[in-house]
């Protein structure tokens, strides 16, 4: 099945500056798969010198609007991978996480790790299936932390006339190959024993 690369701006934007061999999100039929990202300050793209809290509303917003910019939501996450540098922080980033997933939420690791070389603390990558946004809250993270209005995106949700035409076109599909089941049958021939229309070249010009 063929891979898709799906570029989320401003983010494969501040990767390709750091000339990171990486794509942000791709996806394979109704897999997305996301990248674990730094922490980037949404205004100017560099590496948030910032607390772990910070740190972690800011690579969870990120990973909000990969999905979104895919087609997919928060709801949608079948598993995510938590990497930071420190155990001291689980409790830290269990409280804010659970702001992101507070039901159902996904199959989950946490993982952790030496360091980086950017002096950040933490990455999060998810998988996900595709579909609409769902009852996540647009205010999840923390509104008196500063720049994180920088990675809202715009819920890509169909209308209903959208899901009403694509119903319509659904039952008018399956109603034609219904009627040329039931032709088939009439007729007493299936699909491959069907002759194909010939042509046959004659004096006076193309006889069927």
């Amino acid at each position: 099945m063929k891979r898709e690369v799906i570029r989320v701006e401003p983010l494969s934007t501040y990767l390709e500056r750091r000339k990171a061999p990486t794509s942000v999100v791709t996806r394979s039929g109704d897999t997305i798969y996301v990248s674990g990202l730094p922490p980037f300050e949404p205004d100017t793209g560099e590496i948030a010198d910032a607390p772990f809290e910070r740190q972690t509303e800011l690579v969870l917003e990120q990973m909000r609007l990969c999905l979104e910019t895919a087609g997919s939501s928060l709801d949608n996450v079948l598993k995510c991978n938590i990497y930071c540098t420190s155990v001291d922080k689980i409790s830290a980033v269990n409280a804010i996480y659970a702001r992101y997933f507070p039901k159902d939420p996904p199959a989950r690791i946490l993982v952790c790790v030496p360091a980086w070389p950017g002096r950040f603390d933490i990455e999060i990558d998810c998988i996900a299936t595709p579909g609409l946004v769902g009852t996540i809250p647009d205010a999840i993270a923390d509104p008196t932390l500063p720049g994180m209005d920088g990675f809202r995106c715009a819920p890509r949700v169909r209308s209903d006339d959208q899901y009403r035409d694509g119903g319509r076109r659904d039952r008018r599909a399956a109603a034609r190959r219904r009627a040329s089941a039931a032709r088939a049958r009439g007729s007493g021939a299936g699909p491959s024993q069907r002759r194909p229309r010939r042509l046959a070249l004659t004096r006076r010009g193309l006889r069927r």
